[in-house]
Parts: structure tokens; C-alpha cells; sequence
């Protein structure tokens, strides 16, 4: 068994020589430099995140090479919420360089239980922390450190707001109003909201049951406000109501409703509740 490695390891000299090798080659020369560029988003929803981890791989030795179990950890805090173990060889040719995308799924709840203060975050910064190593003939293995520091998103539902309710025109067979709608998004992405629909009571009389014509487009951190016009025929609604508009009493708002709202990389939330109580004495 002595001689026969002792042949491969002199076979494996004579063919750095032969392919020009300048120098007796150490294990640090015929060591592949490994690094972690960058991570990107594949997929993402209320429950997890898609991750990959970009892996450029540069052989510097002129014989082909194959990794051996690269290991990633992703770490918040110190703390492993999600991992990854690549048993599967990836082969690199000789004096050739291979980029690699490495996924890893991240449940957010795995997160939320390492630090629990995250969850009203839009965001978290995160660490990679692995290793791999590369089975060199007449060295053994060699073993490369991954390192990479990035964030991510952690997803947020909108608020969604009866923002105030302006009256335009007050006659004795009908009122004229328009009732403003907020959306906040939270997120450091934008979001769509699609079918939106609300139906709109005050003092359990039904006044309003719209659905949004267009899309609604919400930016990264940023608010919108739809408007809802509404015309009141006073016969319809009572007298009560119309005392309510007149002033002499509060009146008691409840919207509800639904919306589908899109977001980053297959963000997708169906038929999101929209559920608005307010208590409102005065119009603007």
C-alpha cells in the first residue's frame, strides 16, 4: 500500500512538471481559492425565504478537482436558524474557475425564535459561516473557510386604514362624501394590491360596496391614498344617520373588505382581510 502512494504521488509530481510547473507544488499553491460574492432572493412568502448563496470557485492547479461536503451555516447573532450540507462532489476543471448558487431555506419562524425582536423588522442582517474542502492527491484534503455578511427581507402585511371621510356636499335629499382609504407598505419592496374591495357601514346602514378599477401600486416604505367617492340618498339611510352627518352624534364606521397583495419573488398573500373599525364625530 506504501509503494502504490507513493508511486501516485510521484505519477501526480511528473504531470505538474510535464504541464509547465515551475516550482515542486505545495498544498496552499494547488489550493482553489473559494469565496462567498453574494446571495441572492429565489423565492419568498409569510412563512420563509428562498436563498442562494453565490459561490465562485477558482482552481489554480492544472489537474482537475472535485469539493467534498460544503457546509454553510446561516447565522443571526451568532445563532444557526438554517443550513445547508452539499455531499454531491462539485468538479472544477483544471486552471478553471465555476460559479455555484448554493440554496438554502429560511423559515421565518426559525428566525423569530432566535430573536424575537425581529418580527416587526422589514429586515435582518444575516452571516454565512462554512467550509469545504478538496481532496488533493499526494496532500490530502484541503480545507477553505466561507464567510459572507449580508441581509434580507422579513415580509410585512400592509396597513390598511380608513383615513378620513370628507363631506363635499350636504343637501336635504342627499349627502356627497369621500371616503379616503390609507395604505401603508412597510416593506423595503413595493407591493401591488389587486381586487381590492371594500364594503363600507355607518351606524350598521350599508353606504359603500366598491372594488378598486386599477391595481393599486405601493412603493417601499411609502403610503398611498384611494379615494371612494360616495353619494347618500337620505331617504335610503335614515334619519338617524342624517342626524349622525349633521353632527349632533358620533357615527360608528366599519369597513371590511378584501385585497390580493403581490410582492418580491412570488410574494403572494390571497384574499387578505381588510377589517377597519372607527369611531368618528366630525368630518373634515
Amino acid at each position: 500500500m506504501l509503494a502504490r502512494k507513493i508511486a501516485l504521488y510521484f505519477s501526480f509530481i511528473t504531470t505538474l512538471f510535464i504541464a509547465g510547473c515551475a516550482s515542486v507544488p505545495t498544498l496552499q499553491s494547488m489550493t482553489p481559492a473559494v469565496e462567498v460574492t453574494n446571495t441572492r432572493l429565489a423565492g419568498l412568502s409569510m412563512q420563509s425565504a428562498n436563498v442562494e448563496a453565490l459561490i465562485e470557485i477558482q482552481n489554480k492547479a492544472p489537474i482537475n478537482l472535485m469539493t467534498k461536503n460544503l457546509q454553510l451555516d446561516l447565522q443571526v447573532a451568532g445563532q444557526t436558524i438554517a443550513d445547508v450540507l452539499l455531499n454531491d462532489p462539485i468538479s472544477i476543471e483544471a486552471n478553471g474557475s465555476k460559479m455555484v448558487a448554493v440554496p438554502i431555506n429560511l423559515p421565518y419562524q426559525a428566525l423569530f425564535n432566535a430573536a424575537n425582536e425581529l418580527k416587526g423588522a422589514n429586515e435582518f442582517s444575516f452571516a454565512l459561516v462554512g467550509s469545504t474542502a478538496f481532496p488533493i492527491p499526494g496532500f490530502g484534503d484541503a480545507r477553505v473557510p466561507l464567510n459572507f455578511e449580508g441581509t434580507l427581507p422579513i415580509p410585512q402585511l400592509p396597513k390598511i386604514t380608513l383615513d378620513e371621510v370628507v363631506l363635499s356636499e350636504l343637501g336635504v335629499r342627499k349627502t356627497v362624501m369621500d371616503v379616503y382609504i390609507g395604505i401603508e407598505n412597510p416593506n423595503i419592496f413595493p407591493l401591488t394590491l389587486t381586487d381590492f374591495n371594500i364594503k363600507m357601514d355607518a351606524n350598521d346602514n350599508r353606504l359603500l360596496d366598491v372594488r378598486a378599477l386599477q391595481d393599486i401600486q405601493v412603493a417601499s416604505g411609502e403610503s398611498v391614498r384611494k379615494k371612494f367617492p360616495l353619494t347618500l340618498q337620505i331617504d335610503r339611510a335614515g334619519i338617524m344617520l342624517y342626524q349622525a352627518i349633521l353632527g349632533q352624534e358620533p357615527i360608528d364606521w366599519n369597513i371590511s373588505g378584501r385585497t390580493d397583495v403581490l410582492g418580491l419573488q412570488g410574494l403572494s398573500v390571497n384574499d387578505l382581510g381588510i377589517d377597519i373599525q372607527e369611531y368618528l364625530s366630525a368630518f373634515k
